[in-house]
């Protein structure tokens, strides 16, 4: 478990700012109901870097 490090949804990220963001499952994200407007929020929450996780099946 990474106790220092803070695990949000694309919604509860809404209104923060981070240097860093890693986003998981950006797919998934975007399947959810008003989930492009989800995705847009959590890949715009980082003000240096970006990552993102794409989960295969």
């Amino acid at each position: 478990m990474l106790s220092d490090v803070p695990v949000l949804t694309a919604t509860q990220s809404k209104g923060l700012e981070w240097d860093a963001t890693l986003l998981i499952d950006p797919q998934g994200i975007a399947a959810e109901p008003r989930g492009w407007n989800g995705l847009y929020v959590a890949l715009t929450r980082c003000t240096q870097e970006l990552g993102q996780l794409i989960l295969t099946q």
